[in-house]
């Protein structure tokens, strides 16, 4: 039985790299608009797997390697998927977006 769990810790981790390689070469092409509509797309998502966590660790990186100030979502090793971020270019930072009233969602919708 040992021999099948070791087997299949080292095909996830197989897959797992090749995840990163894959994220990490979209997210390389992705305009930074395009990076911040990724994070907002996972921003109070409750749902977890771990091609998630994946996508969101080279998502966070991304910006980590662009150089942009994620101060506000991410301290330490604790990023904070809760709010939407817009990106704040004469500082090249990400900022917590401003929530949307009521009125602003139904005339969206409309």
């Amino acid at each position: 039985m040992r021999k099948i769990f070791i087997h299949f810790k080292i095909i996830l981790s197989m897959e797992t790299n090749r995840l990163k390689q894959d994220f990490a070469a979209s997210f390389t092409t992705a305009s930074i608009q395009e990076l911040v509509e990724s994070f907002n797309h996972s921003a109070n998502n409750r749902g977890w797997t771990s091609m998630r966590a994946v996508h969101d660790q080279m998502l966070i990186q991304e910006f980590m390697r662009r150089g942009i100030d994620i101060s506000a979502i991410h301290e330490g090793n604790i990023t904070n998927f809760s709010h939407a971020v817009v990106y704040d270019d004469e500082h090249n930072k990400l900022v917590i977006a401003e929530p949307k009233v009521d009125g602003q969602r139904e005339s969206q919708g409309k």
